[in-house]
């Protein structure tokens, strides 16, 4: 195929040449026996059959060039169309295959393999005590907060997400006197906290608590009265923040609580000192705390 374009020029020369001889010599340029037959009439041949057969010159009869042949690089596509229609035709047969059963099988052992076990457990508890004197009245409440996060570590950088729990009860009142008494409760909504876990060293790491939204006190007062014992007086007052005020002096800060981290539970405190904030014009809070970070192997 490489010299199929310098053959036609050669067949036409040669046909030429065998033209200009048969025209210029005045007899046959070959003798014939007398049993030889003229192949052709030259006055009434063709040039189908001067031509003859042009096939090895990549023509045909009539000097039309032959369809080429399909390229190796299209046999190579038809074959490879082939290999993916096969291939396809595999995996759909393994598909036929699966019954339901069996794929909610595979399903289970995919869940099962990205699952990672906990390596630590991180818990924080902490408990605030903020007693509350009024400026003009011996009356006084104390309000004993609560509050803990926990969740499980699966690296040794982590991030624990979830709602901490806090409560708060109070001991006192707001107010009495001989014919009545007003109470006092305190609600404090789930806070979702961001809780990092890193280990840093071979025996070493901390902790980072942080808050995604204020913490915020929703305060009810509900009075009673002894002479007039069917009567109820129920107020609701802005929410407060104590909680949070007294969260925010804990030292060594949340926000960085190098603990220890060995194969067996381990404790590390922090502490709310006492501290006395002004709440003018009704009176002062002292509050008071602590806390403890629990770090345990293991879910």
């Amino acid at each position: 195929m490489k010299f199929i374009g310098h053959r036609p020029l050669a067949a036409l020369a040669a046909i030429s040449l065998a033209l200009f001889i048969q025209t210029s010599l005045p007899g046959r340029a070959l003798s014939q026996g007398p049993d030889d037959e003229d192949p052709f009439d030259d006055e009434d041949a063709t040039i189908e059959e001067l031509l003859g057969d042009q096939a090895e010159y990549g023509l045909t009869s009539d000097g039309e060039p032959l369809e080429a042949d399909a390229t190796d690089e299209e046999l190579d596509a038809e074959g490879g169309d082939e290999d993916v229609d096969e291939d396809e035709a595999e995996v759909d047969e393994d598909e036929e295959a699966l019954t339901p059963d069996d794929l909610l099988d595979e399903i289970d052992l995919g869940r099962e393999e990205d699952v990672d076990e906990a390596r630590w457990t991180v818990k924080i508890n902490m408990a605030v005590r903020a007693n509350y004197v009024f400026s003009n009245s011996p009356d006084s409440f104390v309000i004993k907060y609560t509050l803990e996060v926990e969740g499980a570590a699966n690296a040794e950088t982590a991030v624990i997400r979830g709602n901490a729990t806090i409560g708060a009860e109070v001991e006192g009142f707001l107010a009495r006197w001989p014919t009545g008494e007003c109470s006092l409760s305190v609600s404090i909504p789930k806070i979702p906290f961001d809780l990092t876990f890193r280990k840093s060293g071979e025996e070493k790491g901390s902790v980072s608590l942080t808050f995604r939204r204020p913490i915020m006190e929703n305060w009810k007062s509900r009075c009673s009265f002894t002479d007039a014992p069917g009567a109820r007086f129920e107020t609701s007052g802005p929410p407060e923040k104590w909680l949070s005020r007294a969260i925010e002096k804990a030292r060594p800060p949340l926000r960085l609580i190098v603990t220890d981290i060995t194969d067996e539970e381990t404790t590390t405190s922090f502490v709310i000192a006492k501290e006395v904030i002004d709440d003018p014009p009704l009176g002062s809070v002292e509050i008071e705390g602590t806390g403890v970070v629990t770090i345990t192997p293991g879910g």
